[in-house]
């Protein structure tokens, strides 16, 4: 029988350390069919190179070479060019179990799924297991995987692309916001409303690596402005597609926008980008009627009225809250 091709994409920014664990838990899959793009970020260490060595050692192996442009750039470039019949992501930093992707097409062809996803283990640099994800198992439709995004809930889709595996035509041409954090996201808000049914199993079979460095572990830093962006993308999105979510999106989008407003006013480091601050204040008095209409704003509301009336004791709440 010949299984379908799996096209994986892994998007390298200077992770020469951890980059030859990654790639060999992907070539030594026990799930051979693969089509696996090294997407090349511009990297500034040995991770280059080491790309091109695999390249040249394994046939399924395609090194692209790009400035750098984040992790959503490079992940893009690799889907125009994908041509497997599913699509997996890992990130460089991060290794698999040798059957994951075996693991994940099996559900995904036995129950009908355009979306099949595993659970996962954060692991340490010490190699200590930090958190494992609890054990599940459960099919669900779109209504239900995005009431679960939106909403929160213990038998929902989690937002990370690398425990997954994608029907190549459930993604379509959807791809990546051009931001340098929290990509995911909107990614996976976008393609899940594309699918029938998603598979999910509590198997932890994918390997994330928690460093200090990494973009999402890192403290406040401009790069999660992105917050914001990605947030109003999901919120445009979703009144154009499933308004029945729109409002509970905008009410996380409110929230956001104080959140970060809280951590640039609030951060001794960031004293040039404290405008940054302000812009984004107006923005949220720009959609302050919008916002005010929405029944589920809850107390973010009375946060608002503050702003307009008392704009310094409105900032001093938000920097008390968070």
């Amino acid at each position: 029988m010949n299984l379908p091709k799996i096209t994986i994409i892994v998007a390298v920014y200077n992770t020469e350390k951890y980059l030859h664990k990654c790639i060999e838990s992907i070539i030594n899959q026990t799930h051979q069919n693969l089509e696996i793009f090294l997407v090349d970020d511009g990297s500034t260490d040995a991770s280059s190179a080491i790309c091109d060595d695999y390249a040249k050692a394994d046939k399924r192996i395609k090194v692209l070479h790009k400035t750098n442009g984040g992790q959503g750039s490079a992940r893009n470039l690799a889907l125009e060019a994908a041509t497997g019949e599913w699509i997996g992501f890992v990130d460089s930093d991060d290794w698999i179990d040798v059957d994951m992707y075996e693991f994940l097409l099996s559900k995904a062809l036995a129950e009908n799924a355009d979306i099949a996803e595993c659970g996962w283990k954060k692991v340490n640099v010490d190699g200590s297991v930090e958190f494992t994800t609890p054990p599940k198992k459960t099919i669900i439709d779109r209504e239900k995987a995005m009431h679960g995004l939106v909403y929160g809930g213990v038998e929902g889709v989690n937002t990370s692309v690398c425990n997954k595996i994608f029907r190549r035509s459930c993604i379509a041409n959807i791809r990546f916001p051009q931001v340098r954090a929290y990509e995911d996201d909107e990614f996976i808000h976008k393609v899940i409303w594309n699918a029938r049914n998603i598979s999910i199993n509590g198997e932890a079979k994918y390997n994330y690596l928690s460093r200090p460095e990494s973009t999402m572990t890192a403290g406040f830093n401009l790069n999660k402005l992105a917050l914001i962006t990605v947030q109003e993308n999901i919120c445009e999105f979703l009144k154009e597609n499933a308004t029945q979510y729109f409002y509970k999106a905008q009410k996380t989008l409110c929230s956001k926008q104080f959140y970060i407003i809280a951590c640039l006013l609030n951060n001794p480091e960031l004293d040039d980008h404290k405008s940054i601050a302000f812009q984004i204040e107006q923005d949220v008095m720009a959609s302050y009627k919008s916002y005010m209409k929405n029944p589920i704003m809850g107390n973010n509301k009375f946060v608002l009225r503050l702003f307009t009336f008392a704009p310094s004791i409105g900032r001093a709440l938000l920097i008390y809250k968070f």
